[in-house]
């Protein structure tokens, strides 16, 4: 008599970036070819076994996908708390006459999300932090992406579109019609 049961699934996976978008994904080690499924760039398995971490068994693949897309996106420990956030150094320098007497030679520093001016809350520092970082990722952007940016730093969506034409108004954003595409201005 014959049992049957569970095995594991030891087939080799590679996780990697997509080389256009940086989104995650896996494919099989015995595939040739992989298309990204957000941006439709194809790849070739032997150019990006490099960039890749080899895990066994879907289930570890899609794991390492979920854990490398929370990643991306920001530190997960900061989006539960609402009161700090993280911040790059870089997009701190936007701000170097409010904060002249501070200075940090840390890559990241915790920066207080909500600051008050009368009754409404001002969100422009984390915004333009967000879009400092969209750009870091993407050469532009469409809005829905602004959106979800937005959302994974704890702006209201209320709040977006203001900030989006003070953004604008101020130079700092730029709008192309044709492509319907948000980018930094230079």
């Amino acid at each position: 008599m014959n049992e049957q049961g569970w095995t594991r699934d030891k087939t080799p996976y590679l996780v990697f970036p997509c080389i256009k978008c940086h989104q995650f994904s896996y494919v099989k080690l015995t595939q040739k070819t992989k298309k990204c499924l957000r941006c439709g760039r194809t790849h070739q398995v032997n150019s990006i076994i490099s960039t890749g971490e080899k895990v066994y068994g879907i289930t570890n693949a899609l794991e390492l996908v979920k854990k490398r897309q929370v990643e991306l996106m920001g530190d997960p420990q900061f989006k539960a708390d609402n009161s700090f956030k993280i911040i790059l150094k870089q997009e701190n320098r936007l701000n170097e006459q409010e904060h002249s007497d501070q200075k940090d030679s840390h890559k990241h520093i915790l920066v207080p999300v909500k600051h008050t001016v009368g009754k409404e809350e001002d969100y422009t520092l984390q915004f333009k932090g967000m879009l400092l970082k969209l750009a870091k990722m993407y050469k532009s952007f469409p809005k829905y992406l602004i959106d979800i940016m937005a959302e994974n730093f704890s702006i209201p969506k209320q709040q977006v579109t203001a900030l989006l034409r003070n953004m604008i108004r101020q130079g700092f954003l730029s709008y192309s019609k044709e492509k319907k595409h948000y980018l930094l201005s230079n």
